[in-house]
């Protein structure tokens, strides 16, 4: 971007750029090209060339490209999505849907490690942007604000939907996986739509709105976009209306919970009040605590215990899908 504002494109193509270097006329990146490991390259002519090739040496065996889609949902926008293969055919597959965080936030070409796992498991994995994601514009984005479950719960139902009518699954082998506000969407289609989901997975989530407002380092937050109203006590019905865990005791999918013991954004006791309900009235749920870990285990974590999730998230989906 020069200074005058106008935008020149470097390079073309399914590329996420982690990080950028630039001297005099030369330009390298970090940078992903869909399934590919992320590589220093040289952008030289509109193209990138390799300068390493460190993890696409370990990575390679396992590269899965994802296939990209766009729908038209009902209400006339467009959600952007793409899918992984299981084991890179498209045949008929249990299918797990992943929910980013955020919910500003958005999903790029590249996959996360779990869903090539997944993948190589035998599991379609779906991947998207529903509305509240960024890179669409700010009305896209706000569309979430005062209305946390209801537009990208939608926008979510609308990809698995998609998913059934192409063949790639059926309605009872369907599960959804998600870590913080997907952790926060998993327990809400869970309890708003039960009977609609076989397995679910949901990591450090947010559970209670009114908990969530008191102990989480961006509590105050919560008023602004998910609940949309000013303070407690005078608004606690719908601190309660946007709390997942009011309509949990519907919900009769196995549930694994995974939660980071020194999280300070979503605080431990969002993972034990759901695990509560479910667990006294006799449901399949289990809960793993992971000490000393914070909000972001899946990318900073004690590397053992980051193998450890993704192994509990494989096998949780491969016994109940």
């Amino acid at each position: 971007m020069s200074i005058d504002g106008s935008i020149t494109r470097l390079a073309e193509g399914d590329i996420v750029c982690s990080s950028i270097a630039a001297r005099g006329e030369r330009v390298a990146v970090v940078a992903t090209d869909k399934g590919r490991a992320a590589e220093v390259y040289a952008v030289e002519d509109g193209e990138l060339r390799p300068l390493t090739a460190n993890g696409s040496r370990w990575l390679e065996p396992f590269r899965k490209d994802p296939e990209f889609q766009r729908i038209r949902h009902e209400e006339g926008h467009d959600i952007d999505f793409w899918l992984v293969p299981a084991r890179g055919r498209r045949t008929k597959r249990p299918l797990v849907v992943q929910i980013h965080g955020g919910p500003h936030a958005s999903y790029s070409p590249t996959p996360w490690l779990e869903m090539l796992a997944l993948a190589d498991a035998g599991i379609h994995v779906l991947y998207g942007n529903p509305r509240g994601s960024t890179s669409y514009g700010e009305p896209y984005a706000k569309a979430l604000h005062q209305a946390w479950g209801d537009p990208d719960g939608s926008d979510l139902l609308a990809m698995i939907d998609w998913a059934i009518g192409e063949g790639l699954t059926t309605p009872e082998r369907v599960g959804v996986l998600g870590l913080s506000y997907g952790g926060y969407m998993v327990n809400w289609l869970l309890g708003h739509f039960p009977g609609r989901f076989a397995a679910g997975v949901s990591e450090n989530p947010v559970t209670d709105m009114i908990g969530e407002y008191g102990e989480s380092d961006f509590g105050t937050q919560v008023q602004e976009t998910a609940v949309g109203v000013g303070s407690l006590p005078e608004d606690i019905d719908e601190f309660l209306r946007r709390s997942p865990y009011m309509e949990m005791h519907k919900n009769e999918a196995p549930l694994l919970l995974l939660q980071a013991d020194q999280d300070m954004r979503c605080p431990p006791g969002q993972t034990e009040l759901v695990f509560a309900m479910m667990r006294v009235r006799g449901r399949t749920v289990e809960m793993i605590r992971y000490p000393d870990e914070s909000h972001y285990l899946v990318g900073m974590g004690r590397p053992d215990r980051r193998v450890d999730r993704m192994e509990r998230v494989v096998a949780w989906f491969k016994r109940y899908l």
